[in-house]
C-alpha cells in the first residue's frame, strides 16, 4: 500500500473516531437520569472490597420517573446530633471508577450511622443527589432496616454506579429518614450537616468516555513516526471497549 492511500486511511479512521466521540457526547446530554444500587450493613461487606455487583439493580419512583423536590426544603426537618428520637451520628462517602482520567467519578457509596433514642427501630432511608443549582434527584430508597440505640456496629451504606443523565460537576448527597412505621420523615441529613455530603465530583458512565486519538501522520521526512494501520486499529477498539453506551 503507497504512502498516501495510507495517510488517507489514518485520515479516515481519525476523522471517524472523533464523529463517533461528538455524536456520543450529544445523545448523553439528553439522556434520562439511570443508575443501578446495592445496599446493606457494612458490616456484610468484606473490608476493603464493594459490595456484590450481581446485586446492583435499577430503582424508579413508582410513577416510572425519579422524583424531584426543590432544594430549599433539603433541610427540613432541621436537626443537630442529640436533639431527637433519631439523628445521624456519622456519614462517609467514598468515589470509585475514572476511566477517563478526568476527575469524575462514576461509582459512588454513601455510608451512615443513624442512631436512636430506643433501644431498636426499624427505618429506610431515601438518596437524593443534585447539583448546587438544581432540585435534588432522588436516586434510590434503601429496604427497611434496623437500627440499634447508639450501636457503632449499625452502618449503612448504599453503592450506586450513575449509568446515564448525570453530566459531570459537582454533586451533593442529601439523605432522609423515615420511619418504617409510620412512615414520618425523622431526620434529613445532607451538605449542611457534613462536607462529606457535598461537592463530590460525579458523572455518569456514559460521560466516562475514552478522549478521541488524534493521529499525527508523518510526511515521509523526519519529524515523528508513524503508526501502522494494525496499530491504529488496536487503538481504536481499545478506547472505544472502555466507553458503555446505555440505551
Amino acid at each position: 500500500m503507497n504512502q498516501l492511500a495510507t495517510i488517507k486511511i489514518w485520515i479516515t479512521l481519525s476523522v471517524l473516531l472523533s464523529t463517533l466521540g461528538t455524536a456520543h457526547l450529544a445523545a448523553a446530554e439528553n439522556e434520562e437520569q439511570k443508575s443501578l444500587s446495592t445496599a446493606g450493613y457494612l458490616s456484610e461487606r468484606p473490608k476493603d472490597q464493594r459490595r456484590n455487583p450481581e446485586t446492583l439493580t435499577e430503582n424508579r419512583s413508582p410513577s416510572g420517573k425519579l422524583l424531584k423536590k426543590n432544594r430549599l426544603s433539603s433541610n427540613t426537618p432541621q436537626s443537630s446530633p442529640q436533639c431527637c428520637d433519631f439523628w445521624v451520628f456519622e456519614a462517609t462517602t467514598e468515589l470509585f471508577d475514572d476511566f477517563d482520567g478526568d476527575g469524575y467519578y462514576t461509582y459512588l457509596r454513601v455510608n451512615f450511622d443513624v442512631d436512636t433514642y430506643y433501644s431498636e427501630a426499624d427505618i429506610y432511608a431515601n438518596l437524593y443527589l443534585a447539583r448546587s443549582d438544581e432540585p435534588w434527584t432522588l436516586y434510590y430508597e434503601t429496604d427497611v432496616f434496623t437500627v440499634f440505640d447508639t450501636s457503632g456496629s449499625d452502618d449503612y451504606e448504599v453503592e450506586t454506579e450513575l449509568v446515564s443523565g448525570y453530566p459531570p460537576g459537582y454533586y451533593d448527597v442529601l439523605i432522609e429518614v423515615y420511619d418504617a412505621y409510620t412512615g414520618e420523615l425523622v431526620i434529613s441529613y445532607g451538605p449542611a450537616e457534613s462536607a462529606a455530603l457535598s461537592l463530590l465530583p460525579v458523572e455518569s458512565v456514559s460521560y466516562d468516555t475514552v478522549v478521541p486519538v488524534r493521529v499525527i501522520v508523518s510526511d515521509g521526512h523526519g519529524g515523528g513516526g508513524t503508526l501502522s494501520l494494525a496499530a491504529i486499529f488496536l487503538l481504536l477498539v481499545a478506547g472505544w471497549a472502555r466507553t458503555r453506551i446505555v440505551h
